[in-house]
């Protein structure tokens, strides 16, 4: 049986309603592991967390006190959950998790990639997954800056710097990972995010 694995930037976790909302929505959905980004939980924060559904969770914060970026990942009571190496960036960034779902050894990489200077910020990142990484690779999370511009976003015009594209690019190749949405949507235009500020939709 499928593993449906779902990535999601929830803007902030800092509610015990939006919580509630979040783990709700996800067990609609059925959802077994959750990437979540901008969770803006503190260090303190994340030992509050708790789900019934959900009970097997680990996170990176910005520090002990900030509370800006953050991601985590969430396993439903389904699986079964074997964390073997946990890896955290100090400013929230990123979390490489090392382990086994249901008997199989993976690494599952979670990201909120900076909105500026991206390319020391991905190749740091691959120098770790690549120390790191044991058995499949899974890689998700919001990468602020879209793979395929043509597609990926509602003015179908590149909008991030070409040397940003390219970063991200060489990420992608050097870990030999896709985006699977769109190798089954190869011309489809679906979107996952709405900037006011610009009011275009797009797809990270």
């Amino acid at each position: 049986m499928a593993t449906k694995i779902m990535t999601l930037n929830v803007k902030g976790l800092k509610s015990p309603k939006k919580c509630h909302m979040l783990y709700k929505e996800l067990s609609r959905l059925k959802v077994r592991v959750a990437l979540i980004q901008e969770t803006h939980l503190t260090r303190i924060g994340e030992r509050l967390m708790n789900s019934q559904h959900y009970p097997n969770m680990v996170f990176a914060a910005n520090g002990v006190h900030c509370k800006t970026g953050g991601v985590g990942l969430l396993f439903h009571r389904d699986l079964h959950v074997s964390c073997e190496k946990l890896y955290r960036d100090p400013e929230g960034r990123w979390l490489i998790w090392v382990g086994k779902l249901n008997g199989l050894l993976m690494t599952i990489v979670n990201i909120y990639a900076p909105n500026t200077h991206q390319g020391p910020f991905f190749r740091e990142l691959t120098s770790s997954i690549i120390q790191y990484q044991q058995g499949p690779l899974v890689v998700g999370g919001d990468f602020n800056l879209t793979y395929n511009p043509v597609y990926d976003n509602s003015t179908g015009r590149s909008l991030g710097t070409r040397i940003d594209r390219r970063n991200m690019r060489v990420f992608w190749d050097t870990l030999n990972v896709v985006d699977m949405w769109r190798v089954q949507h190869i011309t489809n235009r679906d979107y996952t995010f709405y900037s006011k500020c610009t009011a275009i939709f797009f797809k990270n």
